[in-house]
């Protein structure tokens, strides 16, 4: 009898799985289009503009107040942010200019870059009185006068103004909406309809960078068409889930790949916008375990008790593996 290998034998089960997967009521997706179909506007059209069209604020604005929680200084300004603005300096300026940002306070830096030690000092070289604590330190300083040290504060600290908050809350606002009602009409089969709430979001936001790459709400459109009928089309038998559960994963798996989008945990975050319903996977490890018999023992052996780990600490694990997973399977079954 001919022996195999380990290969050759996984090739066939992946084979006979699949084939179990596919319901006979296949869901066929019609080619759709996911490049926006109108032009955008160009970068440097919105520069010319005085950018009295705000889209390219709001994504500067929208990265700094994630990454920085809302304190931030030149040097926390990304490269390819201050590209859009020709330099950081000039980004800073405008941003200043349209209120949307301003400088952090002087009672702020001093609560947080100064000892009371340092406070105490201070206040001796003016004749005041060094009792109370650091607040009352620095209330006591400010209202006689007291100005920063430039040397010890070296670079300006800046937070994002409450009209700059609300530009980004607007944008974060239109992205979820269209993102919400994508996922609902994807469970209705309407994947045209899913896009076309997806351009509504990108006529606003949408706009050409400088280096010709679109920016828009479809980050990446190059997904191949069998991926998102292998998704519509897998019944999660591993699930002990509700069927509406089923649906809902599915249109969040679907409305995340149209965007280009695989991370497991904007994903899952998204799903719960739409359903409330725990995940119920027992055999999650399984699932893994199972693509896994061409790797090291070991290294397989490791990588399961990390995730089982994982799972124990925090049960929100469960839902992010199962992305991961059917979104491999979609790549690789069809």
């Amino acid at each position: 009898m001919k022996k195999h290998s380990l290969s050759w034998w996984k090739r066939v089960y992946n084979n006979v799985l699949a084939k179990l997967q596919v319901p006979d009521n296949k869901i066929i997706i019609p080619n759709i289009n996911l490049i926006f179909p109108s032009e955008l506007p160009d970068c440097q059209e919105i520069i010319s503009n005085g950018h009295k069209d705000p889209r390219m604020l709001a994504l500067c604005l929208k990265s700094l107040f994630h990454r920085t929680n809302n304190v931030f200084s030149k040097e926390n300004i990304d490269e390819y942010l201050s590209e859009d603005f020709g330099s950081t300096a000039n980004l800073l300026h405008i941003l200043e200019k349209k209120e949307l940002i301003k400088e952090k306070s002087q009672k702020y830096i001093m609560q947080n870059f100064y000892t009371v030690n340092e406070l105490k000092d201070f206040c001796r070289e003016k004749n005041l009185s060094v009792s109370g604590k650091k607040d009352e330190l620095i209330e006591r300083l400010l209202k006689n006068g007291y100005k920063l040290d430039k040397q010890k504060y070296k670079h300006k600290l800046y937070e994002i103004t409450y009209s700059g908050q609300e530009l980004v809350h607007e944008e974060e606002k239109d992205r979820d909406f269209a993102i919400l009602n994508a996922m609902n009409v994807i469970k209705k089969q309407d994947f045209q309809g899913a896009v076309n709430f997806f351009n509504n979001y990108d006529n606003k936001w949408g706009f050409v960078h400088i280096s010709g790459k679109k920016r828009t709400i479809f980050a990446n459109y190059d997904i191949p068409h069998t991926c998102f009928e292998y998704i519509a089309n897998y019944p999660m038998r591993e699930l002990r889930n509700s069927e509406e559960f089923k649906n809902n994963l599915k249109a969040c798996l679907i409305a995340g790949l149209m965007r280009g989008n695989r991370n497991r945990d904007k994903i899952a975050s998204r799903f719960h916008m739409i359903c409330n319903e725990p995940i119920c996977c027992p055999n999650i490890l399984n699932m893994y375990r199972r693509d896994s018999i061409e790797e090291d023992p070991d290294t397989v052996k490791r990588i399961l008790k990390k995730m089982k780990e994982n799972i124990e600490a925090d049960d929100e694990y469960v839902l992010k593996y199962y992305i991961s997973k059917v979104f491999y399977l979609s790549n690789h079954r069809t």
